[in-house]
């Protein structure tokens, strides 16, 4: 398992892990010792509660539910980009970029907000079970974040406990900088069956992330390095498509393909890109491209893989594998040729 894949996966059970210890919120030699603590504190403010917070980490937004309307949150600075009405008691939130579309649960009115990612109009509701709930689930209310880590195959232990602030009990994770983002503010009022009302204007997002840690910035560079590369990588793949014309059955036009962009394909991965019908990973070096052609009802599948040479010139190697299915329909799927 890769070093940020490792990483992402035990910022994902920080909580759930939370879940499970009740420790006073006091700073300890472990925590001033290094590893995580809060860094910074967003001033949001707005009306509503709030509950499971979801992280856009390819645009840097917060997308927080507010009891009646959701709140899309600039994650640097905490400055309101968008604000989603039309929810009763909403809970989460979750992103599909590549369709550009984002749903909302909603459990007094059971259903799921559909909203458009570029403009954020409500596009319309989908019914859902009754109290629909739980797209992200974070429990840490008593102003402690655990840190768990895999100690052997199947085997977590908490190696640390951060405190945070009391009621800090959801989180949203920001898989290429590792930085989690919990939602808190005051309460005024509550004891015995009632429930305490949030203070207005009090809302912050605590920002966490681990000691010694790059910024948001210094990964954003790492990213922009990587791309580099993947358009070394697409220069390459051209000067081999053009070398070789009929390598890459039924692909378009040389010409027509250089203007298209290299753009990151995997959020967990910042060494993954996709360009055209091309997959490449700079990182492993690998290409794979699955291309159709619509007059000959075939779809191929391609795999190779790239070195480089000392002057850091990227060298794809012609294709080692290649399959061909015939497409039937969508209800059938594909079959191998005979």
């Amino acid at each position: 398992m890769s070093t940020t894949k490792l990483a992402a996966v035990t910022l994902s059970l920080l909580c759930l892990a939370g879940s499970l210890v009740h420790m006073a919120p006091t700073a300890s030699a472990e925590e001033d010792a290094g590893g995580y603590r809060v860094v910074q504190t967003l001033p949001v403010g707005g009306e509503g509660g709030w509950d499971y917070l979801t992280v856009d980490a390819q645009h840097k937004l917060l997308f927080v539910p507010r009891t009646t309307h959701t709140m899309v949150v600039d994650a640097a600075n905490g400055k309101t980009v968008a604000d989603i009405p039309g929810q009763r008691r909403n809970h989460g939130v979750a992103i599909v970029p590549t369709a550009g579309r984002g749903f909302i649960s909603d459990g007094q009115d059971g259903s799921v907000t559909v909203f458009d990612l570029k403009s954020y109009q409500v596009l319309g509701k989908v019914k859902a079970a009754e109290d629909a709930d739980g797209i992200i689930f974070a429990s840490c209310r008593d102003g402690t974040l655990a840190v768990a880590r895999e100690t052997s195959p199947g085997r977590f232990a908490i190696i640390q406990t951060v405190r945070t602030r009391v009621g800090a009990k959801t989180m949203g994770l920001d898989p290429l900088t590792h930085t989690l983002y919990l939602p808190v503010g005051d309460f005024v009022g509550g004891g015995g069956k009632s429930r305490p009302t949030a203070k207005p204007g009090s809302f912050v997002v605590l920002v966490v992330r681990a000691a010694g840690d790059p910024a948001p910035a210094a990964k954003q560079a790492d990213v922009e390095k990587a791309k580099t590369e993947a358009e070394k990588a697409k220069a390459a793949l051209l000067k081999l498509i053009r070398d070789k014309p009929g390598l890459f059955v039924g692909h378009p036009d040389p010409e027509r393909l250089q203007q298209m962009p290299v753009k990151p394909s995997d959020p967990q991965n910042p060494n993954a890109f996709h360009w055209s019908a091309f997959e490449i990973d700079v990182r492993e070096r690998w290409y794979s491209a699955t291309i159709s052609s619509e007059a000959l009802g075939t779809t191929w599948f391609y795999h190779g893989k790239f070195t480089i040479d000392p002057a850091g010139k990227w060298i794809p190697a012609e294709p080692q594998t290649m399959e061909a299915f015939h497409q039937l329909t969508p209800k059938t799927g594909y079959s191998r040729p005979h």
